[in-house]
């Protein structure tokens, strides 16, 4: 993450911009045609452990108050390793 921040200016990205669910992410970009999202490698391989806040980061709260953390999971993925 500290290198990360460097490119940053030293903050991590609005609250509201960062991925922090699979659903919402999902409806909004079958609602919002200017909603792209790219998927990375780890969406396809791996143990899904890029959807977990491991090192307990502050990523900050969203403007309706939640506090971010891990990425929330459909409700069928028992966890990122299943949901991966």
């Amino acid at each position: 993450p500290e290198h990360m921040l460097c490119l940053q200016n030293g903050k991590f990205d609005a609250p509201d911009r960062m991925f922090t669910s699979v659903s919402d992410t999902w409806t909004s970009c079958l609602s919002n045609q200017a909603d792209l999202k790219e998927l990375i490698p780890e969406f396809y391989c791996g143990d899904g452990e890029f959807l977990t806040n491991m090192d307990g980061l502050d990523l900050g709260h969203r403007q309706n108050g939640e506090r971010l953390n891990d990425v929330q999971l459909p409700a069928w993925a028992r966890s990122p390793r299943d949901f991966v």
